[in-house]
């Protein structure tokens, strides 16, 4: 979409209506000063820049999972893009029959990671109460009584790093999300250049990437209890769209 920077609009209208009262030999009134502002506006649109940005999108039809590499108001203008490209297409956000603070807060009170995975060194506790204070530990061990404390306190983990089977490290959300997602060397050593071309090398490198965080995902949802049933399910058909479950 175009840029139209705000200071550029102000500069240009400043010097706009200082040009007409001068003319009219008295100050612009707000009515006019609007109107102004309005035509300067259509005026300089036709210079401003077109931005482009690019969002991967990783479409699973076998494991049943869109992911986007995205968070907010992206995720939603993505998700509605697609129910309008894709016939009867259906989709829910993902639940888990363990709410994902539930198990992050039980992982780190018991200093047992599940199975396959492991608890680096990065967390984020709030408070669910009045105060809704929050404490984060960053590159700092969690097994301390610091950490205890606040647990003990009523805090809840809200986000946590982890590893898994030293494939891939991540951050994990209590919205179910994954953030920080980085390939460790054990893949890395898998995705050795051996002269490809780029778009070759970029294809052998998502179809790895995408077979790892397909095994990934299905360990997490393993680690917390299973999928839940939807209890909404957006999709699309010829007919009607129905919203998707919150």
């Amino acid at each position: 979409m175009p840029v139209l920077p705000g200071a550029v609009v102000k500069d240009a209208l400043a010097a706009r209506s200082a040009e007409i009262g001068a003319r009219q030999g008295f100050k612009v009134g707000r009515k006019q000063l609007k109107e102004l502002k309005e035509d300067v506006t259509r005026e300089l649109l036709p210079k401003a820049f077109a931005t482009r940005s690019k969002t991967a999108v990783w479409v699973d039809p076998v494991n049943n999972l869109i992911c986007i590499d995205a968070v907010g108001s992206k995720v939603d203008t993505i998700v509605t893009a697609l129910f309008r490209s894709i016939d009867r297409l259906e989709a829910t956000p993902l639940h888990c029959n363990l709410s994902p603070a539930a198990a992050m807060t039980d992982w780190l009170a018991s200093d047992a990671a599940p199975a396959g995975f492991t608890v680096d060194q990065d967390a984020e506790l709030k408070d669910s109460g009045e105060g809704k204070s929050t404490v984060k530990f960053a590159n700092h061990s969690l097994d301390t009584a610091d950490l205890g404390h606040h647990l003990a306190g009523g805090k809840r983990c809200t986000q946590l790093a982890m590893t898994w089977e030293d494939r891939i490290s991540f951050v994990l959300t209590s919205a179910l999300g994954l953030r920080k997602i980085k390939a460790l060397d054990v893949i890395k050593d898998e995705t050795k250049d051996n002269g490809e071309d780029a778009d070759a090398r970029f294809n052998a490198d998502f179809a790895l990437m995408a077979g790892e965080l397909g095994k990934l995902i299905a360990a997490l949802r393993g680690a917390l209890g299973g999928e839940s049933p939807a209890e909404g399910v957006r999709h699309r058909t010829d007919e009607q769209e129905l919203p998707m479950a919150a």
